[in-house]
Parts: structure tokens; C-alpha cells; sequence
């Protein structure tokens, strides 16, 4: 596995892998320009939003979004691309200017309206547009009731410290251990230090934004065991607390027009 770490609420150290996501997908489609079928973009926390046309015709367009959080980097002053590093341009600029849409457009681009990266894989465009709204803010958190997996150091850490799942509105963040605003791939609940590994008997997301998640038995995301759709949102919900129907990991990805990495 593959494993990069964030700070969560309690300023601990998590990590990530990555597997497969979760997409609808359809033949290879070709990806156009940003500046020629794009209006209205906006950058909103670290995410790039545009109306963009869906090939249909001359005027139909959807509104979808792009992170770029995980994908581009300011190194003094230099627009750098993730993965291999090629100079792109000046540092990019908190407004949607076309100075942004040129230099993002080699790996960012438009498919069947959406807007999609290659940073990290072939993008698969949906088949139909997501009946789901692009959120304002796209943060998501996570958090539920966890037990410690045998092989962590403090068995007792995760009972007294993620030990609360209770239903609630889809904006109450009281509840969330862990943030982000790019999607997980095998995400795995993780503290180095102390050595911690979080087991799910229940889980509840949070977020303004519909998300999909699925649940995996073990930390290499081979074995799916819990599903929880955007309807949950705000929603505790109880895997069980045998040792088959604790999850160790997660994928989670957005429900609406919004590129799973």
C-alpha cells in the first residue's frame, strides 16, 4: 500500500492508498479545451468549477468540478503539475482568468461536459450527468464508533477517543474525526504514532456535498463490505461489531459531476 498522511482534528497523522474508484464509464471519449467550451469558472476551497458544453449541441452545458488541490503545486512562483513534473506557468491565481484555464487545460480537460484530470488515471466519463447538485463548499468528514485492530499498540485508544454515531443534519460537523476535500481511494484510518489502526462498527458522513463511500473488510481494499449512498448523508450507520463486518478502509467519491480523483 501506498500511504500519505494529513493531520486530523486531534492533529494526528493519517494515511492513503489507492485503488479503484468508483464511475460510471463509457468508450473513450477525447478531451477539449477548457477555454473554448467552458464559462463561468470559479475556484471554491480547492476545487476548479465550470459550466461546460456537453457535445449534444451548441448550447446545452452541465456544471461540474475538478480538485486541484491534489494535482497541482506552487513551487516558488511555478505552476507545477503532480506526478511527472512539467512547468505549466505562472503560479496559479485564487480567480477562474484564462491565464488558469490555459495552463491547466493539458491535463485537465472537458468530457462530455465534465470536467475531468489525468493526473492519476484515464478519465471515464459518466454515461448521464450525476442527479446530484455541485456543492459550494465540497469539504467532507467522516467519523462513527471504532474498536482498534489487533495489531495497533493502544486497544483502548479508539473506544475513548472515536467513539460517538448519532444521526444528525448532513452540515453537523460535530461528529467528524477525519476532513478532506479530495476523494479517498483505499483510504485507510491510520495514526503512526502511536501505532493505530481504526476498525468501523459504525460510520456517518458529513457534508454539503453528496458523496459515494464504499467500506472495505481489509487495508488493501480487496474486499467490499459496506456501501453508504449520498441519502445517508448525516446518517449513523451501523456496520455491526464482528470482526467480518468492521471496515478498515474506505473509498470515498463524489456523487455528483465531480472527478473521482
Amino acid at each position: 500500500m501506498k500511504y500519505c498522511s494529513f493531520i486530523s482534528a486531534l492533529s494526528l497523522f493519517f494515511s492513503l492508498s489507492t485503488a479503484a474508484p468508483l464511475t460510471s464509464s463509457q468508450p473513450a471519449v477525447v478531451g477539449k479545451s477548457i477555454r473554448e467550451n467552458c464559462i463561468n469558472l470559479e475556484i471554491r476551497n480547492s476545487w476548479l468549477f465550470a459550466e461546460c458544453l456537453t457535445g449534444e449541441d451548441s448550447t446545452t452545458r452541465i456544471q461540474s468540478g475538478v480538485g486541484i488541490y491534489n494535482k497541482f503545486g506552487n513551487d516558488d512562483g511555478v505552476l507545477k503539475h503532480s506526478g511527472p513534473i512539467m512547468e505549466v506557468g505562472p503560479a496559479l491565481v485564487m480567480t477562474a482568468n484564462s491565464s488558469t484555464t490555459h495552463h491547466s487545460k493539458e491535463h485537465i480537460k472537458v468530457y462530455n461536459g465534465h470536467l475531468l484530470s489525468d493526473t492519476f488515471a484515464t478519465p471515464n466519463p459518466p454515461i448521464t450527468p450525476s442527479k446530484y447538485p455541485v456543492p459550494k463548499d465540497p469539504t467532507f468528514l467522516f467519523g462513527g464508533k471504532t474498536s482498534c485492530a489487533d495489531q495497533s499498540t493502544d486497544r483502548d485508544f479508539c473506544r475513548t477517543n472515536v467513539d460517538s454515531c448519532t444521526n444528525s443534519t448532513r452540515n453537523d460537523r460535530r461528529e467528524g474525526w477525519w476532513t478532506s476535500e479530495s476523494p479517498y481511494h483505499c483510504y485507510v484510518p491510520f495514526i503512526y504514532f502511536p501505532d493505530i489502526h481504526f476498525e468501523f462498527e459504525a460510520f456517518k458522513v458529513m457534508s454539503e456535498g453528496d458523496w459515494n463511500v464504499i467500506g472495505y473488510r481489509d487495508e488493501a481494499c480487496k474486499e467490499k463490505i459496506q456501501r453508504v449512498y449520498p441519502e445517508d448523508t448525516g446518517i449513523c450507520k451501523v456496520f455491526g461489531d464482528r470482526d467480518e463486518q468492521r471496515v478498515r478502509a474506505f473509498t470515498i467519491v463524489p456523487a455528483f459531476n465531480g472527478d473521482p480523483w
